[in-house]
């Protein structure tokens, strides 16, 4: 009520999951609007393509056992491009 469109923002919360090498298990999820997985670049593209959409903020849930070390990986591979 009263705002212009152009003053909202959007935001994208999904999951996402980082590795080195892609893992079998996540391969379908590839497919899931809802996740981003796999290499560092495939995130960055996917990421890419949702700021394109005009998300600005995102709120990323990360998975897997190893998560911490996906959170490093995401830090340095993946929020530098941006």
């Amino acid at each position: 009520m009263g705002r212009a469109p152009s003053d909202l923002v959007k935001s994208y919360t999904g999951i996402c999951v980082v590795t080195k090498g892609l893992l079998r298990i996540f391969l379908n999820a590839l497919r899931l609007d809802v996740i981003i997985a796999g290499s560092p670049r495939h995130c960055v593209d996917e990421i890419d393509r949702l700021v394109k959409m005009g998300f600005t903020y995102f709120i990323l849930q990360f998975m897997g056992r190893d998560r911490l070390k996906g959170i490093e990986i995401f830090a340095k591979e993946v929020m530098s491009v941006f």
